[in-house]
């Protein structure tokens, strides 16, 4: 068994690095270069500083969703682990979509070199993605309903605009907390089993969650116009709309879809070529450079082991 992990270990390393270089060069092959070159020139510098400062942030945050996880586990691990951990399997998730594959994966390879079994990942790992869903629902419920955006015709059955879809959200972590607080129950997250957690766990992973998202829709907002008369909090209604879109496609992460989502919605009122300038900075900003960094983290973490 030992000596498959191994052999198993080195090899997973690999193809998550070759995925990685893969979703770099599939990102950059959508745009043309003059196209990329002239979007940075177009918006302002401390727009730029502001939006990357956003997305330390909002990476940052995303490291609670790990450390709340693993101390929920039973096994805490030091915070520059966790941050570690978390960066790399975010920003793959992130580029490459299929999170049970990409993040998982990248859990699964650093976490076990610190000891964690195979059952103990794949806990935190659910968690993790729990913990996103809530803060989803709950920011997603709130804005959709007091902000909504009309849906006729997209075929979304019963709703003319988001407003229902909202308290539907809202309610299903009503209902989650009701579970919890009569002495939990179990969910099934990915085919595994997890108990849902006590009341005072679930509302520090909504805390923690609702920040994120937040955080990251504040990283697309601030690159946008600033004569436009959007609030963010009804910008925020729709970058999670765009979002919910671009997972389900399950293209790797929304791409193109989103885009066309945000397009569609905010046309009215920012010049199109605007937006695509806005999104193009976006999506370098908060997807390319942070999925470089992590190669070159996981690249270095692999040699530094190969070594030993």
């Amino acid at each position: 068994m030992e000596k498959h992990k191994k052999i198993i270990g080195p090899l997973l390393g690999a193809a998550l690095f070759s995925a990685a270089i893969w979703a770099i060069c599939h990102e950059l092959s959508t745009y043309r270069m003059d196209a990329i070159c002239a979007s940075w020139q177009s918006l302002s510098v401390p727009d730029l500083m502001f939006s990357a400062v956003l997305t330390l942030a909002s990476y940052t945050v995303l490291t609670g969703y790990d450390t709340l996880a693993l101390n929920v586990t039973g096994r805490p691990l030091p915070y520059r682990n966790v941050a570690q951990a978390s960066f790399i399997g975010y920003a793959f998730s992130n580029n490459i979509g299929l999170s049970m594959l990409s993040g998982a994966s990248v859990r699964f390879r650093i976490y076990s070199g610190w000891g964690l079994s195979a059952a103990d990942i794949a806990r935190v790992f659910a968690l993790c993605i729990l913990s996103a869903w809530l803060g989803f629902f709950v920011l997603a419920g709130l804005t959709f309903t007091f902000f909504p955006i009309p849906v006729a015709g997209t075929g979304i059955p019963v709703f003319a605009d988001t407003r229902g879809v909202g308290l539907i959200l809202l309610a299903v972590v009503g209902l989650t907390f009701a579970v919890s607080a009569a002495g939990g129950g179990n969910i099934k997250i990915f085919g595994r089993k997890i108990k849902i957690p006590e009341p005072r766990i679930l509302a520090t992973q909504i805390a923690l969650s609702v920040t994120d998202w937040s955080i990251a829709a504040g990283v697309l907002y601030v690159l946008l116009p600033k004569d436009t008369g959007i609030g963010f909090a009804a910008f925020t209604s729709i970058f999670l709309l765009a979002q919910v879109a671009g997972f389900s496609s399950q293209v790797p992460g929304g791409l193109g879809v989103f885009e066309a989502i945000i397009l569609v919605m905010l046309s009215p009122k920012i010049p199109g070529d605007r937006i695509i300038v806005s999104l193009l900075a976006y999506r370098a900003v908060y997807y390319l450079i942070p999925l470089v960094l992590a190669a070159v983290l996981l690249g270095a973490r692999e040699i530094l082991i190969a070594r030993k």
